[in-house]
């Protein structure tokens, strides 16, 4: 059905609709997406009408400007739709289109979440893992692949396994963090143990100022304000230390100023400078970085 069809079949079932001069108006390029209007037609207020909605979707997927894009269609029609043999199809297709890693990632997870098949998602990520290997992606490649694993699958070991991979062929602190923060969302991995385990590695690492600041940040994000625990006591005490090392360490005064700021939102006054020394100095020294003492 061309698009001139659609309307017509439109203007004459739902003439009195509200909504129908916006539907209109997004078949002419004037307002919304094409799938947004489709997965519209599908629902109560259109009375279910999967048919002209399967239209309008196959005119959506014939406009996209990106895989991204017609990945977004396929979903819709797995879940508005309920047409597996057509998204299956349309997941082939699009499997088709190359290596690119952020599109198998999603796409993987959308074959676990939406359409249902975990062992074609593990094959689909399996491939996207190959990718992050050989490519420049760096870090953000194997933290892409674990994420869409672990949000999908719900396979913490096998997402884990990928973390740590990465981290072991990309060590940076910036990495350490980034891969603490996920092992700590309660949305993720929700595993504090495992967190202090990345945070401790990337500790390390740490040689300046601003890898030990960005130690410090990263646990003071996972601090609760609004709670009384041994446990968020122990991340303020960590996050303190880290800020003191980075700020003993720091040698522009505009630094200090942003460090001393992450301080003041542990709750926690910042010393002078001669006791800022002497903690600084015991603190490199109990984690076996005598190196970074200044004489």
């Amino acid at each position: 059905m061309i698009l001139q069809e659609i309307k017509e079949e439109l203007l004459s079932k739902y003439s009195d609709h509200e909504d129908l001069q916006e539907v209109l108006d997004s078949l002419d390029g004037e307002g919304g997406s094409l799938s947004y209007w489709a997965g519209e037609l599908a629902s109560e207020s259109f009375g279910n009408d999967k048919k002209l909605a399967k239209e309008l979707y196959e005119i959506a997927l014939e406009e996209a400007s990106s895989n991204g894009d017609k990945l977004s269609i396929i979903v819709d029609i797995v879940n508005r739709l309920g047409e597996k043999e057509w998204a299956k199809h349309l997941y082939q297709e699009l499997l088709k289109s190359g290596d690119d890693l952020y599109l198998l990632s999603s796409l993987g997870a959308s074959l676990a979440k939406d359409y249902k098949n975990s062992d074609w998602a593990r094959e689909v990520l399996s491939k996207a893992l190959e990718v992050a290997n050989i490519t420049e992606e760096k870090f953000w490649g194997f933290e892409c692949v674990a994420s869409s694993i672990q949000q999908s699958l719900e396979d913490n070991d096998w997402a884990k396994k990928i973390y740590m991979d990465g981290l072991a062929k990309f060590p940076s602190v910036n990495n350490y963090v980034s891969a603490a923060s996920a092992a700590a969302d309660n949305f993720q991995f929700n595993d504090m143990r495992w967190a202090k385990e990345l945070f401790l590695l990337g500790q390390k690492i740490a040689e300046t100022f601003v890898d030990f600041k960005r130690l410090a940040d990263g646990m003071g994000r996972l601090v609760d304000h609004h709670e009384m625990s041994d446990e968020n006591d122990e991340k303020i005490e960590w996050a303190f230390d880290n800020y003191i090392v980075a700020l003993y360490l720091a040698d522009d005064t505009d630094a200090k100023k942003d460090i001393k700021s992450g301080i003041k939102e542990l709750g926690i006054k910042a010393a002078g400078a001669k006791q800022l020394k002497e903690s600084a100095v015991k603190i490199l020294q109990k984690i076996g970085k005598e190196n970074l003492i200044i004489d």
